[in-house]
């Protein structure tokens, strides 16, 4: 029987989603411990993470790389932030390698350039993970927060930064996928009700 992932906050949350999601139905606790797994799961594979220097993409960046994956950590602003997780994952003993590579996902161009620079450091890819948004602040009293307020020009930025941005991803990618004959995308997206 399939166990549940352990519950949501601190390492073993998402961590822990991700781990014991895959392994044919086998929870975390069945396939052994964190540093067993670290080495053979992802083993060898290369992920690309799109807006990983922060947040949710920063975390999915680690758990891949703790796995075994050799990670590509993606960044549109936050330089440092995204050179600072690349940092902590090449300092782990049990990680795979990391960099931070700049591009905005919204431009085609970029993604091409993104997709490029992880064949010339890892010689392949085999997981694009979709999880950049566009820039988003929580305030509950700016314009696009009410129905009463947004404009047509704060939903169009969503668009671009999600829709626009997973197709330029995914398009740099496909060619790498077909030619090697795998490749795996991953869809992060966030629903946002207005009232």
């Amino acid at each position: 029987p399939r166990r549940s992932p352990p519950p949501p906050g601190g390492a073993g949350g998402l961590a822990g989603a991700v781990r014991g999601g895959g392994g044919g139905g086998r929870g975390a606790q069945e396939c052994g411990t964190s540093s067993q797994m670290a080495r053979g799961q992802l083993g060898g594979k290369v992920v690309i993470v799109t807006g990983a220097s922060r947040g949710v993409g920063a975390e999915i960046a680690r758990v891949f790389a703790e796995e075994g994956a050799s990670v590509v950590v993606n960044y549109l602003h936050s330089k440092e932030k995204a050179e600072a997780i690349a940092a902590t994952i090449n300092t782990s003993p049990h990680s795979g390698r990391a960099i931070a590579v700049y591009g905005d996902v919204t431009s085609k161009s970029d993604m091409e350039a993104l997709v490029e620079t992880a064949l010339k450091e890892f010689g392949a890819v085999h997981v694009l993970v979709n999880n950049a948004l566009a820039s988003y602040q929580f305030n509950p009293a700016a314009a696009p927060a009410s129905i009463k307020t947004l404009e047509w020009v704060h939903m169009q930025q969503q668009m671009d930064g999600t829709v626009r941005g997973a197709i330029n991803a995914v398009q740099a990618v496909l060619p790498h996928f077909e030619a090697q004959g795998y490749g795996k995308v991953v869809m992060i997206g966030a629903l946002c009700l207005l009232c």
